[in-house]
């Protein structure tokens, strides 16, 4: 995708800042940070899929059931939204991208909600240009973290994408921990004005769109391993990496896993009943990275954790290429090892114990 992407929406240095510590420039050239426009992206999709007469598309549908039939494939049972026409599809394969139920209030499930704003200010002030002349976006920039209702601290940081010397899309984001409730988007969107008047002073915005999400980062989602008749994929088949929200090049590596699958379940010279062929296992990622989400997921929760000044010190110790590849959960040993020697041993250890207990006692209680 990257013909999709303007060369202003790259940027190949990233700073990492929390109380006032601010992490070293590492260059990021060979793997720069960038942002698709939406239009764009589905743009191409599109028209790659127009180009194949065997497609078809139903949009504006909502799928209310799918079943499994005994003789091979399955059924989907769809509704027109605008219609309220209701039509059945049969396939061979499905593929279920609908969020996982129930994950947002599972007692794992963490929350990164962001709220922000795309803005042009008066080409007067231009309060950019010094991030634009030098190809740099702010990633993380750490505020005094909120607090949920029972007190418990939520890491808040400002991120912050400059486009041009007067455009930039800047956002709050917080994770909120299992049962928190998440601040409203527009408790998140002052957070961000906030951001740029302190940071740029009084700015002339001209234009400004609202941006705002939630990601559900769960650990205990398992991360599709096979090709099925039914299959989940996206957030519910362990698409977005459950530590950071990552999930662009990650999508990109599970898609071509699940290729290769479909490749073999329909052998070239026969393409009638596969049901014999199914299921076919699939990898995306190392067995280690649910493990890792986990007691990443539970060290941020500590209360002597200062998530802030641990990022600031992983994009100041660990080298680009390593930390690009830990974030996005494609990493090697010697890349985890350079993030685990980083990281302050003692709450980590203490993490992992924590839930290797949690994996025993759900494991114990199975096996009853």
């Amino acid at each position: 995708f990257m013909d999709c992407i303007l060369p202003q929406r790259q940027w190949r240095k990233l700073q990492v800042n929390a109380n006032g510590m601010q992490s070293v420039e590492h260059d990021f050239a060979a793997t720069p940070y960038c942002s698709i426009e939406s239009t764009a992206f589905f743009d191409k999709c599109l028209k790659t899929m127009a180009g194949n007469a065997r497609i078809q598309g139903f949009f504006g549908h909502r799928v209310d059931g799918l079943r499994a039939l005994d003789g091979g494939g399955a059924t989907v049972a769809a509704v027109n939204v605008a219609t309220g026409i209701a039509m059945q599809l049969q396939a061979k394969l499905v593929f279920d991208s609908r969020p996982p139920a129930g994950s947002a209030s599972s007692k794992t499930a963490w929350i990164q909600a962001f709220a922000g704003w795309e803005i042009t200010v008066a080409a007067t002030s231009q309060p950019f240009a010094e991030l634009i002349s030098a190809g740099e976006a702010v990633l993380m920039d750490f505020m005094p973290s909120l607090l949920d209702a029972a007190g418990r601290s939520m890491p808040t940081f400002i991120y912050l994408l400059p486009s041009s010397a007067t455009q930039a899309l800047v956002q709050a984001t917080v994770f909120v921990p299992p049962g928190a409730i998440p601040p409203s988007d527009a408790a998140l969107q002052a957070l961000a004005l906030q951001y740029l008047r302190t940071k740029f002073g009084e700015l002339n915005i001209i234009a400004q769109t609202a941006e705002a999400g939630r990601i559900v980062m769960d650990a205990a989602i398992a991360p599709c391993q096979a090709l099925q008749t039914i299959t989940k994929i996206g957030a519910g088949g362990g698409f977005v990496r459950a530590a950071t929200g990552y999930s662009f090049t990650r999508t990109q590596r599970a898609c071509e896993a699940l290729e290769k699958a479909v490749l073999r379940a329909f052998p070239a010279h026969s393409l009638g009943d596969i049901a014999q062929h199914l299921p076919v296992p699939i990898s995306f990622q190392s067995r280690a990275v649910p493990w890792l989400d986990a007691v990443f997921l539970e060290a941020i929760g500590a209360p002597d954790l200062d998530v802030g000044k641990l990022m600031a010190r992983l994009f100041d110790t660990v080298p680009a290429t390593r930390l690009v590849r830990f974030l996005d959960g494609n990493a090697r040993a010697a890349d985890v090892l350079a993030v685990v020697m980083a990281c302050p041993k003692w709450v980590f250890m203490r993490s992992f114990f924590v839930c290797a207990w949690r994996f025993l006692n759900r494991a114990g209680g199975s096996a009853r």
